[in-house]
């Protein structure tokens, strides 16, 4: 995603083979911005920094969260935008 803007969303589906803590992180190049991310319905993340790396890539750590064993609904919300976002990362 690129040319992020406040209020957008985007909606993702995790299989995951074990249910337990994992270690969720953003690819993103941002000059500042913020994004909130709820699992299975529940926000388990509210407005996190993004940083101000500018337009390098990097990947930022957000926080651990509980996934289930099988199919988790992730929704990450766009709090302030301006930042791009590659790829979610995941690491039990």
């Amino acid at each position: 995603m690129s040319h992020s803007e406040a209020g957008e969303w985007l909606q993702y589906t995790v299989q995951a083979e074990k249910a337990g803590t994992y270690q969720l992180s953003f690819r993103v190049a941002s000059p500042g911005g913020t994004l909130s991310v709820d699992v299975n319905g529940k926000r388990v993340v509210k407005a996190m920094p993004l940083g101000n790396q500018g337009e390098a890539w990097s990947l930022t750590p957000a926080q651990s969260i509980r996934l289930n064993r099988g199919v988790n609904t992730l929704r990450v919300y766009v709090d302030k935008g301006g930042f791009k976002l590659e790829s979610l990362h995941f690491n039990r």
